[in-house]
């Protein structure tokens, strides 16, 4: 079986948190929702982890919650 390795464990010096919301985008998909975790090849405890930054950088409006598209039409 191999080895899981995510962007984090290959990089320790980038911290996991809601106050580098730039490094937690590489864990949101294009319209910012979370990836799966077979998506992002991490272990469970890293995923929880982001998770729970994720939610804390949405909180404080650091990250949105969805993302707005600009081709939006007007239903009349």
């Amino acid at each position: 079986m191999s080895k899981i390795t995510d962007f984090f464990s290959q990089n320790r010096d980038i911290p996991v948190s809601f106050k580098a919301p730039w490094s937690l985008k590489f864990y949101l998909n294009g319209e910012y929702g979370l990836k799966t975790r077979s998506d992002n090849k991490t272990s469970n405890k890293m995923q929880r982890k982001v998770e729970r930054e994720v939610k804390k950088a949405r909180h404080l409006a650091l990250l949105p919650f969805v993302l707005l598209h600009s081709n939006f039409e007007k239903h009349e």
